[in-house]
């Protein structure tokens, strides 16, 4: 008979010659037991089992670095199934075995030690850990909230998204009817898709991180690309694509109603502050004449609160939302455009 640590008030009779009659191992105990050839106990058979999805890591120690034990023979693990998923052939001249699965919750797995020759005493020990998902992802596949997905690929030269184009797994593709690029005066919005009539242009041309506006000739900032499922410590999102901090370029000195964006490393318009309960205030940036009333484009969108549906004020006059964008939205109002005239300041209540 062996005894577990004496820490600990766990006991272990020697009767597991089979896996049928397996006993358990227990999680951060060090079991010990022998085996030997003399006696005819040549085979230890342990079961181990978890409550919960884990990474289960197993050591057998037979002697010490200096003293050499004399067994020779197989640890083998098994699981439920009887179906092998690791061996290991046991050598004097090897102290220490290790092994590492992932182990379903409430599921048994065993570890079959047989010898053919020798006689010599050895402990088993197992601990548990969480599973990390992201350990699973093929060098072609990014971690996403726990989930291994095929990585976006960026497009390099960059989408003229003035041009009604976004990046779509490498490649530039344009995002509205190409009967667009034939309707001379109308312009592709790459974000919504649609074709829309060019009223302004922008001048000068926008410069880097800004895209023209062709509803106002006014140009907007772009959104900064994100790293999907974040980046490891010490790193920053850079232009969508994870950097050492030490690497990362830094923003020239910024306008007082600018701040640094640290993925782009470039100076940006400092957003409003929006109150997350109030009312959500904007402004009408165009209208489009339409047979039953006024079509009005919005300068706030989804990253404002904004959802279809929503209904709002404007001047006296009542619009409904119809779609909605990440940073602008699309109105309908049954007023006519004359009655609009050039008021544009609106509400839409929460």
């Amino acid at each position: 008979m062996a005894f577990g640590s004496a820490c600990t008030p766990f006991k272990y009779t020697d009767d597991d010659d089979l896996c049928s009659k397996a006993k358990p191992l227990p999680f951060g105990v060090a079991v010990k037991d022998e085996l030997s050839q003399k006696t005819g106990d040549t085979s230890d058979c342990k079961e181990i089992k978890y409550f919960k999805d884990s990474l289960a890591s197993i050591e057998y120690r037979l002697g010490t670095a200096f003293e050499k034990h004399d067994l020779k023979g197989t640890i083998v693990l098994y699981n439920g199934e009887g179906q092998v998923l690791d061996q290991k052939s046991v050598d004097p001249s090897i102290f220490k075995y290790n092994f590492d699965v992932e182990v379903k919750a409430q599921k048994p797995y065993y570890l079959e030690f047989k010898i053919t020759e020798g006689d010599y005493a050895y402990s088993a020990q197992v601990s548990f850990k969480a599973v990390d998902p992201c350990a699973r992802c093929d060098d072609d596949e990014e971690c996403v909230e726990g989930e291994c997905r095929k990585a976006k690929k960026e497009c390099d030269p960059e989408c003229d998204e003035d041009a009604g184009f976004l990046c779509d797994e490498g490649e530039c593709k344009y995002q509205c009817d190409d009967g667009c690029q034939k309707k001379r005066g109308y312009q592709c919005e790459a974000a919504s898709g649609e074709c829309v009539k060019v009223l302004k242009e922008c001048r000068p041309t926008c410069k880097s991180g800004y895209s023209c506006n062709r509803r106002n000739g006014q140009c907007v900032a772009v959104a900064p690309k994100t790293c999907a499922g974040g980046c490891k410590p010490g790193e920053l999102c850079q232009s969508g694509k994870c950097v050492p901090l030490g690497g990362a370029p830094k923003c020239p000195p910024c306008a007082a109603n600018e701040k640094c964006d640290a993925a782009s490393a470039k100076c940006v318009p400092v957003a409003a502050e929006t109150d997350p309960t109030g009312p959500i205030t904007g402004t009408v940036t165009s209208t489009v004449r339409a047979p039953d009333g006024t079509v009005l484009y919005l300068n706030r969108g989804d990253r404002h609160g904004v959802k279809v549906g929503k209904r709002g004020s404007l001047c006296g006059q009542t619009f409904a939302v119809t779609n909605v964008y990440p940073t602008r939205a699309k109105a309908k109002t049954a007023a006519a455009i004359e009655t609009i005239g050039n008021c544009n300041s609106f509400t839409i209540q929460r």
